[in-house]
């Protein structure tokens, strides 16, 4: 079945939106048939990169665990 542009359209943000808020709250969003978003937070540290000793922040990134068929 296709799904019009304009119909696929507003989906896709609505998804983005529920996406954003749920993420932006700690919460993990199932999506059925698709898989899991959630936040991850990976603390700073310290990595090497070109041979130098660099501090790296901390950062809260998105990890998506797609659905085990």
């Amino acid at each position: 079945m296709a799904v019009p542009d304009l119909n696929a359209q507003h989906l896709a943000r609505a998804l983005a939106d529920v996406l954003n808020e749920a993420l932006a709250q700690g919460q993990a969003v199932d999506v059925p048939g698709l898989g899991t978003f959630r936040r991850r937070h990976r603390p700073g540290h310290i990595a090497e990169r070109d041979g130098r000793m660099v501090m790296l922040p901390p950062v809260d990134a998105i990890e998506f665990q797609p659905l085990s068929r």
